[in-house]
């Protein structure tokens, strides 16, 4: 993806937060502060090489960069009156700047299996040296349930590609690929990520099996790679099951204070509150409302404790309304869109990432996380892109 040559060390700089959004932005927790600077430094290097017509033909021809630029200022009119995240709204803004002053001749210089396989090493790496070097088990610098959230998008592209691997070299790179970006997954003990991932794998054996004739053959890489990642793993999950069986029985004998039962009160709360601002939301207000509930013995304390309510769709109508709600499902709908209309060798990944957050939206909030907000749109820009051409593909089928 770089070239080292002087002529262009500029187009290097361009794509340097693209490769940050793979690595760096879940490397370390202020590596999406990071992402500011070089934000900036590849928007100057993109303005001075390639002019500000550039930035101007962008946006014009994107409507993704559209809702970035809508959320954004919604973001900041938010922030001033009743409420908003500073790191959400900051990476916004820095989204909606990198997207308008990206130039869409660079993607041809983009091999999205090449990112791929270097967010599998981030992530792995970065995991088995919190969770083996610092034994600080889900107490991670990165939130974990955020980080599976990662794991669990690239868990699925690699195992889309061992399915349609021809070779036995390419069969075992991304076999391998799958077990280092799915044990981060596995060790962050996030269940609706792990149900997500398993859900979606079945949709892609299905979709290959019907695409191939020698069908049967693919189930080898999914057995191979399912009993490889239990075997490394398989401690976290038998405690993780385990500990949701007692959760069940807790609540069948009234009691929500667990973790699931307070993830029910929370949506039964999100439920009831987001019909006290329907258009606009409560901001941080929606604390006070908590309150409320619970002096009306309607959830328990512990409750309002959580900034969020643990499902991305409920979270956005009882803090931002309406408005909040429509600028989440046009940036899920709009690149959907524009992947099945340009149906080329992106549609599949893309649509499969989209398809980890919509169901990581039902349990926890990945859209209000800069590090997984990030990724996403730079993910979808990359594969959505009416710019995407030809040379692109030849590019992605060197792995």
């Amino acid at each position: 993806m770089f070239n080292l040559s002087s002529k262009n060390l500029l187009d290097n700089l361009i794509l340097l937060p693209l490769l940050w959004s793979f690595t760096g932005m879940f490397l370390y927790p202020d590596g999406r502060k990071l992402m500011v600077i070089l934000v900036l430094l590849s928007a100057f290097s993109s303005v001075y090489s390639y002019g500000i017509k550039q930035v101007i033909e962008n946006i014009k021809a994107n409507k993704l960069i559209w809702i970035l630029g809508l959320y954004s200022m919604f973001a900041i009119l938010a922030k001033t009156y009743y409420g908003y995240s500073s790191s959400l709204m900051r990476g916004l803004i820095c989204l909606f700047i990198y997207l308008a002053i990206f130039p869409s001749s660079l993607l041809n210089k983009v091999n999205f299996k090449y990112l791929i396989l270097l967010g599998t090493l981030t992530s792995c790496v970065y995991v088995l040296y919190q969770t083996l070097v610092l034994n600080l088990d889900r107490m991670w610098t990165i939130n974990p349930i955020p980080y599976a959230t990662f794991s669990a998008s690239l868990s699925i592209i690699a195992f889309y590609y061992l399915l349609q691997s021809k070779t036995i070299k390419h069969c075992l790179l991304w076999l391998s690929t799958f077990i280092a970006a799915v044990t981060p997954l596995l060790y962050s003990q996030s269940r609706g990520l792990w149900l997500a991932l398993a859900a979606i794998m079945l949709v892609v054996i299905i979709k290959s099996l019907i695409s191939y004739k020698k069908s049967v053959y693919l189930l080898l890489p999914f057995i191979l790679a399912s009993v490889s990642a239990y075997y490394l793993s398989h401690d976290k999950i038998t405690e993780r099951i385990d500990r949701t069986k007692i959760e069940i029985e807790e609540i069948m004998q009234g009691n929500l204070d667990t973790s699931i039962g307070l993830r029910l009160q929370m949506w039964k709360a999100a439920i009831i509150l987001s019909k006290e601002s329907v258009l606009i939301g409560l901001g941080d207000q929606h604390s006070d409302y908590k309150q409320q509930l619970v002096e009306q013995k309607i959830i328990s304390q512990p409750v309002v404790k959580f900034t969020h309510y643990h499902n991305q769709f409920l979270n956005e109508l009882v803090k931002y309304g309406i408005i909040g709600l429509s600028l989440l499902l046009f940036s899920i709908f709009l690149p959907f869109y524009y992947l099945k209309k340009n149906n080329n060798q992106y549609t599949w990944p893309g649509i499969l990432i989209i398809s980890v957050y919509i169901i990581a939206s039902l349990t926890d909030v990945p859209f209000q996380h800069a590090q997984t907000l990030t990724f996403y749109f730079v993910v979808m820009y990359l594969l959505s892109s009416p710019a995407n051409n030809q040379q692109n593909e030849i590019l992605s089928n060197k792995y």
